[in-house]
């Protein structure tokens, strides 16, 4: 029942500050940091100060670094759900590097070594792998270790900087905690009335006249966005296996490089479809092919890029270049049906950025850079546009009756709620029972099981339901008061507090040390993100951001 942070503990501080100005940037614009003609545009003042390209460079680079040692690189699977964005690490990274040399904090040597000791060592064997992660992962990306174990030491730094800020939170008295600890874990007793739009659906009448008001009214939704055609020149990674292979035979002691990035990985971490672990023929197997593709798909690139490269220098510029310049090489070019800038076209699903790259084309501009994937690599050009547009009702009439079912059904919901939330509160108040009232209005009330603020799913709560939105109705409620009526995305309900029991002192004895521990906890971190969020609009950073924003 305790709720528990104790899994955020561990580099928390880091993260709020990420988190604050995360929620600063909505109006940042992408690629404000990217390389444009070998270094950094000017990003005008931070303190009053001019920005230097030198301090932009290497917040840059230690950002990217960042990206690699939290999820493997900036375009991986894990930092798309962090939503990892480099611009806003950049930014983070000058702003408190600036605080950490304006308070003089340094790290010595020793802390540094003690980092890469403890973090990149076999957690079986407990052998260093420092030499190998450099020569592996950093240096494929242009990274030195002089690089790496900077961003260790202004990590380390950034970590002392936001302890030494949140230090005064930690003055949470025992008294302090003590009561918040009752507040969240005191027990409801709670009812619910829930009203489902999938209820009214059956007695649901629809007309020629109400159906075309509700699409005229709902057009946005029906609209169909601009999509583009391309014509592609496609080189399969699949095609240069071979040149691969030959190249990996001339690996001088692949087998031996294979078995190490074996052993160092583990055998727990190569699985089959199945999820089994892989027998170790099978695992070094896998690793080879592996290693064979990604060498196919360079030689794809470089193919593509060739092409490329040629197809720009062509005068005068015009999408038929590239269907001419492939004749020429005796190369097939296929042309894709129409997508939008999100979509993706058939054929094409592994290329996920192709749409966003198509619409920055123009007919000045037709050629996409070389776009690639595992599978292989593209090189297209803009072929046709196809202007947004409003579909007849005819043809998309049963698409439009069903959203309209739905509508008015979660509307029937909504209006039977308002009117039971309404009667409850009137005949609460003269003496009734709320199973009393919900059984005169033919409603099956849903008595809860016992649940507190702590809670993180509620026992016999409806699927649809966020148990965080039903605890916040029931916990601002009086004992024996019902609730309006709460709008839900299927409908809505209203709560009735039955109850509310407090928490036994033998419960607080037990949890309390911990809990104590957590609010102090959860104190920096509401200090630090006050902190960030403060020195981020002195700094400038926010306002010079909002003024791009704006232009």
């Amino acid at each position: 029942m305790i709720r528990s942070l104790r899994k955020y503990q561990q580099g928390f501080l880091w993260v709020a500050a990420i988190v604050v100005i995360t929620s600063l940037l909505a109006f940042f614009k992408p690629g404000q940091f990217s390389s444009q003609g070998g270094g950094l545009r000017s990003y005008g003042t931070m303190y009053g100060k001019p920005l230097k390209g030198e301090q932009v460079q290497e917040a840059n680079r230690q950002a990217k670094l960042a990206a690699i040692v939290r999820f493997g690189g900036e375009d991986t699977q894990e930092a798309r759900r962090a939503r990892f964005n480099l611009e806003q690490e950049t930014l983070q990274r000058l702003l408190l590097r600036k605080k950490i040399d304006d308070l003089g904090i340094r790290v010595e040597d020793a802390d540094v070594a003690n980092w890469i000791r403890e973090n990149l060592k076999d957690p079986k064997t407990g052998a260093l792998n420092y030499n190998a992660f450099i020569e592996r992962v950093l240096r494929p990306k242009d990274f030195t270790s002089v690089e790496f174990e900077e961003y260790i030491r202004q990590d380390l730094a950034l970590k002392h900087l936001l302890e030494v800020i949140g230090v005064g939170a930690s003055l949470v008295t025992p008294r302090e905690a003590e009561a918040e600890f009752r507040r969240e874990n005191e027990q409801a007793h709670a009812i619910l009335v829930v009203f489902s739009a999938t209820n009214y659906l059956a007695g649901i009448k629809l007309d020629a006249v109400s159906l075309g008001q509700f699409f005229t009214n709902q057009l946005p939704n029906y609209r169909i966005p601009e999509r583009r055609t391309v014509t592609f020149v496609r080189w399969e990674s699949s095609n240069f296996l071979a040149k691969a292979e030959a190249q990996l035979a001339q690996v001088s002691g692949l087998p031996a490089r294979l078995e190490q990035f074996y052993q160092e990985r583990g055998a727990d971490n190569f699985k089959d479809e199945k999820g089994q672990v892989m027998t170790k023929e099978a695992a070094l197997a896998m690793i080879r092919q592996q290693t064979a593709l990604m060498e196919a798909g360079k030689y794809a690139q470089a193919a593509a890029r060739d092409f490329a490269n040629e197809l720009y220098s062509i005068e005068p510029v015009k999408p038929e270049n590239l269907a001419q310049l492939a004749a020429k090489k005796g190369l097939s070019v296929e042309k894709s049906a129409p997508f939008s800038e999100n979509g993706v076209a058939a054929g094409l699903e592994d290329l996920t950025t192709l749409g966003r790259e198509t619409f920055k084309l123009t007919p000045e501009q037709p050629f996409t850079t070389p776009v690639s994937s595992s599978l292989g690599t593209v090189v297209a050009a803009l072929a046709g546009r196809l202007p947004s547009e409003v579909p007849a009702l005819e043809s998309i009439e049963s698409r439009v009756r069903e959203d309209k079912k739905r509508f008015d059904s979660r509307e029937a919901a909504r209006n039977a709620g308002l009117a039971f939330s309404q009667s409850a509160t009137n005949e609460l108040a003269q003496g009734k029972t709320f199973a009393q009232i919900a059984a005169s209005a033919k409603l099956t009330p849903i008595e809860l099981a016992p649940f507190s603020l702590s809670t993180e799913s509620i026992s016999g709560l409806n699927p649809g339901l966020n148990p965080s939105q039903v605890k916040d109705v029931v916990f601002n409620l009086k004992p024996g008061t019902s609730s309006r009526f709460v709008t839900t995305f299927d409908g809505g309900f209203v709560a009735y507090l039955q109850s509310v029991q407090a928490v036994d002192d033998a419960l607080v004895k037990a949890g309390f040390n911990s809990y104590l521990e957590e609010v102090r906890q959860r104190r920096r971190q509401e200090t630090i993100e006050a902190w960030v969020r403060n020195e981020f609009q002195v700094s400038g950073l926010a306002t010079r951001l909002k003024d791009r924003g704006a232009n």
